[in-house]
């Protein structure tokens, strides 16, 4: 599937609530953060929109979940600087 057809149907379940099955959100924050480390910036910019939304919905557990399950926490700081970076870039 081409990255940007994936991308839109990955974007069309955010935001979501904490409620449902933790094997199908697993699999729906796996694409995404998988996509989030492409190098490809529009990819990295889109992916990073999403899971802000999902973060300003303040329903989060589900993500906080999957991460701490999944990533070694090296990764998980070079995810949190990119986001925080989005945020706010540096001058």
């Amino acid at each position: 599937m081409p990255v940007r057809v994936r991308l839109q149907a990955l974007s069309s379940k955010f935001p979501h609530r904490n409620e449902g099955h933790m094997k199908e959100m697993e699999q729906i924050y796996k694409d995404v953060l998988e996509l989030s480390s492409l190098y490809l910036d529009v990819f990295q910019v889109r992916t990073l929109q999403i899971i802000l939304v999902q973060i300003g919905s303040r329903e989060v557990e589900k993500l906080v979940q999957y991460i701490a399950n999944q990533w070694p926490s090296i990764e998980l700081d070079m995810f949190i600087a990119e986001v925080i970076e989005s945020c706010h870039p540096l001058r």
